[in-house]
């Protein structure tokens, strides 16, 4: 919470564009039941058979080398602050003052894990030189951008639909823009955008003794980073953090529990964590590079960030890797017709030991909030809160999403699990380090793991039976297929999931397996894994039903007749599964 306050945005107003998934044009398919294939999505321009959009030139070149600099863009250091001040060592803090200790500021002053010491004006690695051109005004002045160099898919990509995704942070694209701040200013306030907080007109007390907030929290950070390491062991660290962003947010007090920081390990660990939290914070300035557009309701949208890494390969070579963060919203309305789909069953296969998480080259399903990310800030520890907090990187999503609609899902890419865990819910404790995994990337710069976030109804005690209608049935159907279709950039790859929208959802498990999988089916994806965490029942009662509907060379239309139809049979036929094999497949 350096700078940003992460909410839900749910209040914001709607604004409707004309973008297509992942940025990636449509090619028609061979098969496709219920027209689309694998389709652009468009608000202005509905889904309906047939629809195709035209191939970009050079999108799909198998030779494209997504670290290759464009024409008059070379980079020789993209470490580089400000033109005349090339870094010939990333430790090098100021012109004339090398740095035995990359973690020390000031000439005879040690200041361990980027604390600044009081008192003494520094210049670190950490926060970006600004060149001002004489007015004192923050919009007028020039931020030294970290250029990242972006993949020749994704620069065409940001070339040719510019209003439709955003690379908020310097690339080749960008680095010319006039006034680093100034793109900030003119976008404060802005409904569409996220506030930035190191803009100039972010003031923290108004009038003529009013005070830029981002210089207040320059201060603020850096005083906390420098008692991390000095004071720890005479003041608490729930005090000192409180203490710190209450300088630059009065209502903290009222709004933020610091309890959690009581605990002894906890307090300890800020030594070695937050002074390095606070040097990533206080280089926001020149990583990005304009404001964040929010996802609103009802647009298809995708946005990128980077993050900046170094990797190992098996063979133990050393690498620098700007890798990239998407965050793509999805919105489709219901056109198709169930009935008609001549669609086949998909192949099912039952995981009954491993996790979702644990799914390698498929696309992971996350049991969603409607306001992505549930209660992951607060105490909520059921399944998609463990998941943020095991991948945190899933955890920015909240700055900028508003509550998914009935047709929307959210598509995230690129992202990492850090954690192990164990438990659920009360029992839920951290479970160590994850393990270490060989990763590669696509050909936009992204770690190939993906997870579409899909809110399930909830239906209350009193409400269960409500879940076997048609109108809800068709709601869920829909979900799941927006969240499953695939650009033809994306592998066609399998849906790892489980017992989506069960549990304190009150969904029946045999429904939503049997609704997941027409969902998969219909959008072509090859397999669905199915995890029942344990569950031998369930396991053995999933590939029972699995292995007779294969048998009989069931549709999706076949199948969605009869699941609509068991509303009828419920008293006869407490389970949808013994409904389907007593024979009703006709």
């Amino acid at each position: 919470n350096f700078g940003f306050q992460i909410m839900d945005n749910t209040n914001y107003g709607r604004q409707l564009v004309d973008p297509k998934i992942g940025g990636i044009p449509v090619q028609p398919q061979s098969y496709n039941p219920l027209g689309g294939g694998r389709p652009h999505f468009s608000n202005a321009t509905p889904l309906h058979a047939g629809h195709v959009s035209p191939p970009s030139p050079g999108f799909c070149n198998p030779n494209l080398n997504f670290h290759m600099n464009t024409a008059g863009y070379a980079a020789q250091n993209f470490q580089t602050n400000a033109p005349g001040y090339p870094i010939q060592n990333v430790h090098t803090n100021t012109p004339g003052y090398p740095t035995q200790n990359f973690h020390t500021n000031t000439p005879d002053y040690s200041a361990k894990y980027h604390a600044n010491v009081p008192g003494h004006s520094v210049q670190n690695l950490h926060v970006p030189p600004i060149h001002s051109n004489g007015d004192n005004q923050g919009q007028k002045n020039k931020i030294s951008p970290r250029v990242v160099h972006i993949s020749a898919a994704l620069h065409n990509l940001l070339q040719s639909y510019p209003n439709e995704y955003s690379a908020v942070f310097f690339h080749q694209l960008n680095t010319n823009q006039q006034g680093g701040v100034s793109q900030h200013d003119v976008k404060w306030h802005h409904p569409v955008f996220v506030s930035t907080p190191f803009c100039s007109k972010n003031i923290l007390l108004q009038g003529p003794g009013g005070v830029q907030k981002w210089n207040q929290i320059e201060k603020t950070l850096t005083s906390l980073s420098h008692n991390c390491v000095s004071n720890i062991q005479q003041q608490r660290a729930e005090s000192l953090m409180r203490h710190a962003i209450a300088e630059y947010d009065h209502g903290v007090q009222a709004k933020t529990d610091f309890g959690t920081l009581k605990n002894s390990d906890v307090a300890s660990s800020l030594v070695s964590t937050i002074p390095y939290i606070v040097g990533y914070a206080l280089m926001l300035p020149s990583l990005l590079a304009e404001p964040i557009p929010f996802l609103k309701k009802n647009e298809n949208k995708t946005i990128y960030f980077t993050k900046e890494l170094q990797m190992k390969n098996r063979a133990g070579n050393q690498c620098n890797s700007q890798e990239i963060i998407s965050f793509q919203r999805r919105c489709i309305k219901p056109s198709q017709n169930w009935f008609k789909s001549y669609a086949p069953l998909n192949l099912v296969k039952v995981e009954q030991n491993k996790k979702i998480e644990e799914a390698h080259s498929m696309l992971k399903v996350d049991f969603a909030n409607k306001r992505v990310g549930g209660g992951v800030m607060n105490e909520g520890a059921v399944m998609e809160e463990i998941l943020f907090a095991a991948c945190p990187e899933l955890i920015i999503s909240r700055l900028f999403t508003e509550s998914l609609e009935d047709n929307e899902v959210l598509v995230i890419t690129g992202t990492e699990q850090f954690s192990e865990y164990v438990g659920y819910s009360r029992n839920f404790r951290f479970g160590g380090p994850a393990s270490k995994q060989h990763v590669s990337l696509d050909q936009l710069g992204r770690i190939k793991n993906s997870f579409v976030a899909l809110d399930a109804l909830h239906f209350k005690a009193h409400e269960v039976e409500k879940q076997y209608q048609q109108n809800q049935i068709d709601r869920e159907l829909h979900k799941a297929y927006v969240g499953f279709l695939t650009s033809n950039m994306e592998p066609i790859s399998p849906i790892a999931t489980g017992n989506w929208g069960c549990g304190a959802f009150n969904g029946d498990p045999e429904l939503k397996f049997l609704i997941q999988w027409m969902a998969a089916s219909q959008a072509q994806r090859p397999s669905i894994v199915y995890h029942t965490i344990g569950n031998v029942a369930q396991s053995h009662s999933i590939q029972s039903l699995t292995s007779f509907l294969q048998q009989k060379q069931m549709t999706v239309g076949k199948l969605y007749k009869l699941v609509v139809g068991y509303q009828k049979m419920r008293k006869r036929y407490p389970s949808i599964f013994d409904y389907i094999k007593a024979g009703k497949t006709g």
